[in-house]
C-alpha cells in the first residue's frame, strides 16, 4: 500500500515538473502573438527587466497617471519594461509578456492610442481589452 502511494506521489510530482519549466522564450511568445494578431512582418520589441527600484523610477517618469507598484510591466514605443521579480521564467511572466507584445503590435499597426475630441472613442480602452483577451487565451493554452 505504501509503495503504491509513493509511486502515485512520484508520478504526480513528475507531471508537475514540466509545468514549472515549460516557460517559452520571448521570441516564441512573440511568434504566438503575431499569429493571433495576423501580423507577420513586425519586428520583435526589446524586452528590459529591472529590479523594483529601477522599474518604479522609470515607470513613474513614463506613466504619469499610474502608480508603478500597481503593475508588472508596460509597453513604451518598441520597448517592454518588466519587473525583475517576474523574470524567473515562470508562466505568469510569459503571460504578462504576451499582453505587452499585443500592445507592441497595436502600436506598429495603428500608431499612438488616442481619444477623440469628444472623449467618446478611446483607443486605449479598446487596446487594453484586446490585449487582455489574448492574454487570457495564452493563459488557457499554456498556463492552466
Amino acid at each position: 500500500m505504501i509503495k503504491k502511494i509513493t509511486t502515485l506521489l512520484v508520478g504526480i510530482l513528475f507531471l508537475l515538473i514540466p509545468l514549472q519549466i515549460r516557460a517559452m522564450s520571448p521570441e516564441e511568445i512573440f511568434e504566438w502573438v503575431k499569429d493571433r494578431k495576423q501580423s507577420i512582418d513586425y519586428p520583435m520589441p526589446k524586452v528590459y527587466v529591472y529590479n523594483d527600484i529601477e522599474f518604479n523610477t522609470i515607470a513613474s517618469e513614463l506613466t504619469l497617471h499610474f502608480e508603478p507598484h500597481n503593475f508588472y510591466a508596460f509597453y513604451c514605443k518598441g520597448n517592454i519594461l518588466m519587473r525583475k521579480d517576474y523574470e524567473d521564467k515562470n508562466l505568469f511572466f510569459d503571460e504578462v509578456l504576451a499582453h505587452e507584445m499585443v500592445h507592441h503590435i497595436q502600436q506598429l499597426r495603428e500608431g499612438d492610442p488616442f481619444i477623440d475630441s469628444l472623449g467618446i472613442y478611446d483607443t486605449r480602452l479598446i487596446r487594453e481589452w484586446e490585449a487582455r483577451k489574448i492574454q487570457k487565451e495564452f493563459r488557457k493554452m499554456f498556463c492552466e
